[in-house]
């Protein structure tokens, strides 16, 4: 289950990157993940949203930023580089 503060961080990153495809590493680092932008990455990482949250494993991060910017979008990758709020 995704906390609350995971929900607040990418609302910040949202806000400090508009018009990006954002992609939260989340706690953990096995994984990045997105509440927003979900048609877009669906068709990027063959992955399928489940309850509005895409997960994209670490391991394939690399294949799915490269076909979005193929598809001309853009991108910004979130770590958390201090602990949560």
């Amino acid at each position: 289950m995704i906390s609350t503060t995971h929900h607040y961080q990418f609302a910040l990153a949202c806000a400090r990157h508009p018009g990006k495809v954002v992609l939260l590493r989340e706690p953990g680092g096995e994984f990045y993940g997105a509440f927003d932008c979900l048609d877009i990455l669906e068709r990027a990482s063959g992955l399928k949203a489940k309850d509005g949250y895409l997960r994209v494993p670490s391991f394939l991060l690399h294949v799915v930023i490269s076909h979005l910017l193929r598809a001309g979008e853009q991108v910004a990758i979130c770590e958390q580089v201090e602990d949560s709020l």
